[in-house]
């Protein structure tokens, strides 16, 4: 009677002996279960099932919106159109700021060297008078330009970015410095109204320098406390958006200048090794 061999599934894990009518022994190895091939089929095929139910369970969420742009610096410079939010946003975020509080030491620190107001002491005290002067007047400056701008819709920023849903807003580029110069210049008095897609003067700017000009007369001295000082202090203020427009207007550049002089702006090259050239000839 031949020996029956074990199907292919079964692989050699134990010993066993068959006694054949021959009495021969013959030893044999065998392993019930599936072969390693149809082990790694079953799980492959149980993982696409695990999937299956689990997309089964969880259907795909709805397509929504991405989200709108809100207080983030990139948004603040880049929007072509502000919010009413989002003009309180950059309002607030000119309220505190490294540059004010630097100013306000500067300037107040120039004003107690010159011992103006003569009344006001000199030391901690009159720096921190001095000090709290040009900073309030900052705050004041800023609120000002920011309620009179919301009521009229004007941009607060020194150089709103093109807008696309004005078409017929003339919208020009310069690349010569005066006219570069000139420009950022006219934006301090004249300002995009991004309502009626139109260019006006800028009310919000000349309220805030005002304000800033006249709300010091609410502490000063009285040999201070005039009208002509009052205007001075507003002309100080517009001023200071003046020079906040040429800067922007010129920030990449000057930046761009400043790393060419301390060697960050200018491109590595490589220098070429010189060509090897053969030893010269001994002539005999």
């Amino acid at each position: 009677m031949p020996l029956a061999i074990p199907p292919k599934p079964l692989y050699r894990t134990r010993t066993a002996v068959c006694r054949l009518h021959s009495r021969h022994e013959m030893a044999y190895e065998y392993q019930v279960g599936p072969s390693p091939r149809q082990g790694l089929s079953i799980g492959f095929w149980l993982f696409m099932l695990s999937l299956a139910q689990a997309f089964a369970q969880e259907p795909a969420p709805a397509w929504s919106p991405p989200p709108k742009p809100h207080c983030d610096s990139f948004s603040m410079q880049h929007l072509p159109q502000m919010s009413l939010e989002e003009k309180a946003c950059y309002y607030a975020a000119q309220l505190f700021t490294p540059s004010a509080i630097f100013g306000a030491a500067f300037f107040g620190s120039i004003a107690m060297a010159e011992h103006s107001p003569a009344e006001w002491p000199q030391g901690a005290q009159g720096f921190g008078d001095q000090f709290g002067t040009r900073y309030t007047q900052s705050m004041v400056k800023s609120t000002g330009t920011f309620l009179v701008g919301a009521l009229l819709h004007e941009d607060p920023r020194p150089k709103p970015p093109y807008d696309l849903a004005c078409p017929d807003h003339e919208h020009i580029q310069h690349t010569a410095f005066w006219p570069r110069l000139g420009s950022s210049l006219l934006r301090v008095v004249w300002t995009h109204n991004d309502q009626t897609c139109t260019d006006r003067i800028a009310f919000s700017r000349l309220a805030g320098s005002l304000s800033s000009g006249f709300v010091q007369r609410a502490w000063l001295p009285r040999s201070q406390n005039t009208l002509g000082n009052a205007f001075l202090g507003s002309a100080n203020a517009l001023g200071g958006y003046a020079a906040e427009s040429v800067f922007t207007e010129f920030q990449g550049d000057i930046f761009g200048w400043a790393g060419k002089m301390f060697g960050t702006g200018k491109p590595k090259t490589l220098l070429a090794a010189p060509p090897a050239t053969a030893p010269p000839k001994s002539s005999q």
